[in-house]
């Protein structure tokens, strides 16, 4: 056996690692998602651990099957050290997690273990790797003894609790074996993985080591980390079955909810379509004959009549028999006395619209007195938009039917149409006034919108553009300017920048008026727009000065734009019965892909060159 196990090591490191890889990818393929186990929150941590720890242990394979190296070592105390962090850390907060909402001991408890004991413990560890990191039985030793061992018992005493705490419900779907497996496996796992260290020289490691283990026992600690891996690897794949039932009993409760909505609609649907026919009917007894026929076939009423307050009396239209068969109540009356005036009360608001009353006798045909003593009555008010007209009554005694919620609640909504159903023509002209209104509404609302988004199109125009002229202003100049050199400087593009003022423009105001100013400068820029492409962002950003930013515009092609400009510049020049010349001064910037700058930069130059052009014009 000793032999045997020596000379299988590295297949005992391998299904070591194996079980807990394969039990970090089932954790994290586990659907979770919106699970209201507070578990699901946390296991992501347990995840972690064991994929970096399966990788450590794959490690430990390669060194026995290639031999120790520095470098090796290394890798291995550090998947090792950060593994047994995230163990520590999910023990932490599962056993934080269930003390902090039990008794009043218990959270006393889990005040000793904040998230600041976790980065305390970390801390001491990794400091520790750092000094020894050439030292691997100590860094080893130390990870083992401060994160391992802590760890392990966290964890598994936080599956005994979560158990315990929520075992009405694990109970249920028999989840014991699995959280009492995790728990036993971790439990273990902590003090085999914890304990049980390489020997050193470090605290008791000396006695209490792998060596003396196997001296002991004939059996290397890692065949028992192994199994402990096994069964804890079976056993919290066997806890995730809780989110599988999770989502079977909220897919039945979806079910069930989904049903009851079809129920509903299938019964809004009837009623709407019972409604319509109703509303042309030539008369009354028509309308409440269809009425008890479509609550007998639609919502599964089987014994009910319709009863009508009438000069202090409640008169019978139709009902249906023990049969299931429509008939003719109209010679049934009866005094309006206090058990009627109480059936035709008016619910109030949010209660529900029909009500359940204990009364031993009804008298329904006239003939006999039928005694009540195996059920109740239900009785739906039928109510006008005003007063209460009548009653629903559903003698559930009699039909021997069991009260179908959803049906009583399609019964009350029939009823409130019904009670205006009776007078007709306040129903039409009720209909006809509700459209007429919503049709006005709808108008108001649309034209409203629509005047809004004109307004606020106008308004966007106003702050970005010169009323002027029609080009950008100096903040739609901005605004797009800067978009653009992003774009430029993203796709490594050149961009030019063209500064120009227009001559003379005070001459021209003091001489001809402001008008013609504003004329010269109206017609600048329709120069401006003729000259260059659709793509440039041409603005006039102040009384007189005009920008233009081109992109994917180089020197050579900023140069023919510039002639261009000066071409269509002359031809307006050359116009007959000109009172004056306009003139512009020009300053080009380039900013190419290779150095690009910001729009203040390019503005600031191609200001600088016009100003230049400008003072050269006034020298003699």
């Amino acid at each position: 056996m000793k032999t045997f196990f020596i000379n299988n090591l590295d297949m005992v490191f391998f299904i070591y690692g194996l079980a807990f890889f394969i039990m970090g990818l089932v954790i994290l393929l586990q659907p979770k998602k919106e699970s209201l186990f507070k578990l699901a929150n946390i296991l992501w941590l347990l995840a972690v651990f064991c994929l970096i720890h399966g990788v450590n242990e794959f490690l430990d394979m390669w060194v026995i099957i290639k031999g120790r190296g520095l470098i090796v070592d290394q890798w291995r105390i550090w998947f090792l050290a950060v593994s047994y962090f995230f163990l520590f850390e999910f023990g932490r907060r599962l056993f934080r997690m269930v003390t902090s909402t039990a008794g009043p001991y218990y959270r006393k408890l889990s005040r000793f273990f904040p998230f600041e004991l976790s980065l305390f413990m970390g801390t001491i560890v990794t400091v520790w790797i750092i000094l020894y990191r050439n030292d691997w039985p100590a860094a080893c030793t130390i990870a083992r003894y401060f994160l391992g061992l802590p760890g392990g018992i966290l964890t598994g005493s936080g599956f005994i609790l979560y158990y315990s705490f929520n075992r009405k419900i694990l109970d249920g779907i028999r989840m014991k074996r699995y959280f009492f497996g995790a728990a036993l496996s971790f439990f273990v796992y902590g003090f085999l993985g914890g304990l049980i260290v390489p020997k050193g020289d470090l605290f008791f490691s000396n006695w209490l080591n792998t060596d003396s283990f196997f001296l002991l026992l004939r059996v290397p600690v890692q065949v028992f980390r192994a199994l402990c891996a096994l069964v804890a690897t079976w056993s919290v794949c066997g806890i995730l079955r809780i989110f599988n039932w999770e989502a079977r009993e909220r897919m039945q409760i979806e079910s069930i909810e989904r049903a009851k909505t079809e129920a509903i609609s299938d019964g809004l649907r009837g009623i709407v379509s019972i409604v319509d026919k109703l509303i042309v009917c030539p008369d009354l007894d028509t309308v409440f004959k269809m009425s008890v026929e479509f609550c007998r076939e639609k919502l599964g009423i089987e014994r009910c009549a319709i009863f009508l307050r009438e000069n202090g009396y409640m008169s019978g239209t139709y009902g249906t028999d023990r049969n299931g068969r429509t008939v003719d109540e109209h010679a049934q009356r009866f005094p309006r006395d206090e058990a009627w005036d109480n059936r035709c009360k008016m619910v109030k608001e949010g209660q529900r619209k029909w009500f359940v009353v204990d009364e031993p006798y009804l008298e329904w045909d006239g003939r006999k007195t039928v005694k009540i003593g195996e059920g109740w009555i239900a009785v739906t008010p039928i109510q006008s938009a005003e007063e209460v007209v009548g009653v629903f009554v559903n003698d559930t005694a009699i039909s021997k039917a069991e009260l179908h919620l959803i049906n009583q609640d399609m019964l009350a909504v029939f009823s409130s149409l019904l009670g205006d159903i009776t007078e007709r023509k306040r129903v039409e002209e009720l209909i006809k006034s509700h459209a007429t209104a919503i049709e006005i509404v709808n108008k108001e609302l649309h034209s409203e919108i629509a005047n809004r988004m004109r307004l606020e199109a106008e308004l966007r125009t106003l702050s970005l553009t010169d009323s002027l002229t029609g080009l950008y202003n100096h903040r739609g100049f901005l605004a797009l300017g800067q978009q653009q050199m992003k774009s430029a400087k993203r796709n490594k593009q050149d961009v030019v920048m063209v500064f120009a003022d227009l001559d003379n423009l005070k001459w021209i105001n003091d001489t001809f008026g402001h008008q013609e100013g504003d004329f010269a400068l109206e017609e600048a820029a329709d120069i401006f727009k003729g000259s260059f492409r659709e793509s440039d962002i041409m603005a006039r950003i102040g009384g007189d000065e005009f920008v233009v930013l081109a992109l994917q515009a180089e020197k050579e092609f900023a140069n023919n734009l510039i002639a261009k400009l000066q071409k269509k510049l002359s031809d307006h020049n050359a116009k007959v019965n000109r009172r004056y010349p306009l003139s512009l001064s020009i300053g080009v910037a380039v900013c190419d892909a290779e150095s690009p700058g910001t729009i203040d930069e390019l503005l600031s130059k191609a200001d600088r060159l016009m100003y230049e052009q400008k003072q050269s014009k006034r020298r003699p």
